[in-house]
């Protein structure tokens, strides 16, 4: 048996809170910094405060640096994603959860996040064809796009497999599940942003639970693209499957629905999936954002 003194114990903790889940209960509390580099005994008495280590319930405890990214709300919740070159990037909490598990396999079981704002304006393919899998778009976020993100974040990122029409043209067949598109970041599909069913548009998605269905004002703001001067329009991964294959689906700046050439350039909001273990610090900063603790 370890040695202890039964005469000496710890401070009493004070701003002691706990909540329960099936398996587990969480404890916040303030620890000295000695006890934070430490797995510690916690040593519970119902109605009043321990005299010594075994005058209670002793439970080990694993001291966390911080919180899952799972108790952040949809819409309201945002993260400080650090980038290669020093600066962040402020991304907000669109959905939690497998939207569809009928179109989505269990790698889009996360947390859906994308950025505050438009980070810049791409064309989405040069060759003027609807094929997202080819695309530039696809090849840049999922190359030299994720070299943007501090390599640790990166390294956090759920790999994932996107349902997606393969191929160019007019079919609306869509690849779903485990034969999705494997990537990291991916553009919102027509359906992930709540735009109402077309039959140019292929079912490529289900709606996230932070945009709204039609076009009602709420649901037109929630798809409202921003730049750092206002609103601008931006590219979905849907393909425009009518006439030549050569447009794809957009957002307006109106926040509706619409078609583009392949080759304009135009807004992107990149999505990543985040695993929902992914630890936050419990300070938030000045904006609301929290870091991730990598």
């Amino acid at each position: 048996m370890a040695n202890y003194n039964v005469l000496t114990l710890s401070e009493p903790v004070t701003d002691f809170v706990a909540t329960t889940s099936p398996e587990t209960i969480n404890v916040q509390c303030s620890l000295t910094e000695d006890a934070q580099r430490k797995r510690v005994w916690a040593v519970c008495k119902a109605g009043g405060i321990p005299a010594h280590p075994y005058d209670g319930v002793r439970v080990q405890m694993d001291i966390l640096p911080g919180f899952p990214l799972s108790d952040l709300a949809v819409g309201d919740g945002k993260i400080a994603v650090p980038m290669a070159d020093g600066s962040k990037q402020i991304r907000r909490i669109l959905h939690k959860g497998n939207p569809d598990p009928g179109i989505y396999p269990e790698s889009c079981n996360g947390v859906w996040t994308a950025p505050l704002v438009m980070p810049e304006t791409r064309v989405w393919h040069n060759s003027d064809v609807n094929d997202y899998a080819a695309s530039d778009i696809n090849q840049y976020l999922n190359g030299d796009g994720l070299a943007r993100y501090n390599s640790r974040f990166v390294a956090k990122v759920n790999k994932v497999k996107i349902p997606y029409r393969p191929g160019s043209g007019t079919g609306k067949t869509v690849n779903s599940g485990e034969n999705g598109l494997p990537v990291k970041e991916f553009l919102l599909s027509h359906y992930e942003v709540g735009l109402d069913s077309l039959s140019e548009a292929p079912v490529d998605g289900a709606k996230l639970d932070y945009f709204l269905f039609g076009t009602g004002d709420e649901a037109k703001a929630k798809r409202l693209g921003y730049v750092s001067g206002g609103v601008d329009m931006y590219t979905l991964r849907t393909p425009n499957a009518v006439s030549d294959g050569t447009k794809i689906r957009i957002v307006n700046t109106s926040g509706t629905g619409g078609a583009t050439p392949c080759t304009m350039v135009r807004g992107e909001y990149p999505v990543m999936i985040l695993p929902f273990d992914l630890l936050l610090d419990f300070t938030p900063n000045a904006d609301g954002s929290f870091n991730p603790i990598l």
